[in-house]
């Protein structure tokens, strides 16, 4: 089997994101020249969107914001052959 994996992160604020994206693109491949007893090709798209609405507070020093964010995720896949 084989497998490429391409990700690009510009998220912000992690580990509970306030803002940017994330996309993951994702191939894996078996049998043919690679062996194995299955033949398949796989792939599969992620895509994670952030973008920040509004922020209560903060402006006393040593006070958090709170932010209330919109996040919008998708996912895609295909599997071709058995």
């Amino acid at each position: 089997a084989l497998a490429v994996d391409i990700t690009r992160d510009t998220r912000i604020g992690l580990p509970f994101p306030t803002g940017g994206s994330l996309q993951t693109a994702s191939a894996q491949f078996n049998g043919g020249p690679l062996g194995g007893t299955a033949n398949f090709q796989r792939y599969t798209a992620e895509s994670r969107a952030f973008a920040p609405l509004y922020r209560f507070g903060g402006t006393r020093p040593g006070s958090q914001p709170i932010e209330v964010t919109l996040g919008l995720s998708s996912r895609a896949g295909a599997v071709m052959g058995n």
